[in-house]
């Protein structure tokens, strides 16, 4: 079980998101200049989608070699210290408040939500003096809060037509702006060959490594990601590199919310999927539940690809029962544009009902379309101590 922050700190801190989402780096530098700058090495990973299993899949691999092993992602499922992990372990509540309150005391730069918790993260592996930081950028790379840190590798998984109004509308602007976090004469793993990716990495100096795509799922492919980013790290800092062992431990990576089974009769799954490369995924994964019943408990945010995700998706999907999520940028559920089948249902909790009393034991009820969704699920199946990883049961 997480322990909860304390309400005080915790209406603070998020009284930050009303600040807004900020790309540049001065904030961020600016507070890294008050808490001086990490020594530790950093493996910083972007990309449209993948980059979160990625990130835990190297994240176990150097835990399992015996490397005290950071790990900072986003969003989280269900409590915010989950962003903030090392061996496996969320930061304590303790030390959260108390690298809250001291981030709090440096800050007259009015760091926004984000750059807040990303400043925690560096600053509590700093404190712990991790051996590695597995560090997954929040949005694009280039003036992402985390591209102050000056990585030993990179990694981008993908590119994909998402947060255009703030990163570009094509692809190629998108890759200009995650090729962002590459470094001159350093290794960067592309597991996309788009060439607008590759020639910005060649413009910048970087030593390119593409992951070619000729594997069975994703899963496999952010697998292989992962084995050669910690093959180039491993040759970065001199150190033994083992592929066999390196693969085992990556492939035994447990990434919640990611096609999660968390029961089963009927079978549950959650699936974070949230744009359409992402259900492209998720269709070829739904595969091999071919002759079964799928209902969809889906809900989404309103800058996303809704109805192409539920397009690529419809020929697996029996029923869509669509509802919404509580963050702000939810979209509401009579404005999805769904099959004129879909069942809209605004409250979860009755939504959840309705596609409960649509599966039977050899169906499959799939929540999809949103993390925030995923959150505010399992929240609601297991309670608010859910935690990153809920035990098997029932409502």
């Amino acid at each position: 079980m997480i322990e909860k922050l304390t309400l005080n700190s915790l209406l603070r801190l998020e009284q930050r998101i009303e600040r807004g989402w900020r790309l540049g780096l001065n904030g961020m530098r600016a507070l890294l200049d008050k808490l001086g700058r990490p020594e530790f090495p950093v493996i910083l990973v972007a990309g449209t989608n993948g980059k979160g299993s990625v990130c835990s899949a190297l994240h176990n691999y150097f835990r399992e070699r015996g490397f005290k092993t950071g790990l900072t992602t986003s969003p989280h499922l269900c409590d915010i210290k989950e962003r903030i992990v090392i061996n496996g372990a969320p930061i304590s509540q303790p030390d959260f408040e108390r690298i809250y309150e001291k981030i709090e005391s440096l800050d007259d730069q009015q760091a926004t939500y984000f750059e807040t918790l990303s400043a925690m993260a560096i600053e509590y592996f700093k404190e712990e003096k991790v051996d590695v930081a597995i560090v997954e950028v929040g949005l694009g790379g280039r003036l992402d809060a985390f591209n102050v840190l000056d990585p030993v590798l990179s990694v981008i998984t993908s590119v994909g037509l998402e947060h255009t109004q703030w990163l570009g509308d094509t692809l190629e602007k998108i890759a200009v702006e995650k090729a962002g976090i590459v470094r001159k004469g350093r290794p960067a793993i592309l597991g996309t060959n788009l060439p607008a990716l590759k020639n910005e990495c060649n413009r910048i100096g970087a030593e390119s490594h593409i992951v070619k795509y000729n594997f069975d799922s994703f899963r496999n492919l952010n697998i292989e990601i992962a084995v050669k980013s910690a093959e180039l790290f491993c040759r970065t800092q001199n150190l033994k590199f083992e592929e066999d062992f390196c693969r085992e431990a990556c492939s035994r990576a447990n990434w919640p919310g990611r096609f999660q089974i968390i029961q089963s009769n009927p079978t549950v799954i959650l699936d974070a999927a949230h744009n359409p490369h992402a259900a492209e995924a998720l269709h070829k994964l739904l595969l091999q539940f071919s002759e079964k019943k799928i209902v969809a408990l889906a809900a989404f945010l309103n800058d996303k690809d809704h109805q192409n995700f539920i397009r690529i998706l419809d020929d697996r999907v029996n029923q869509w029962v669509i509802t919404e999520v509580s963050n702000k940028r939810g979209l509401n559920a009579e404005e999805v544009k769904a099959p004129s089948s879909a069942i809209k249902i605004s409250n979860l909790f009755k939504a959840y009902e309705k596609a409960l009393s649509l599966v039977d034991n050899e169906s499959i009820l799939l929540v999809t379309g949103s993390i925030y969704l995923l959150g505010e699920f399992l929240k609601l199946k297991y309670g608010e101590n859910c935690g990153p990883f809920p035990p098997e049961g029932k409502i």
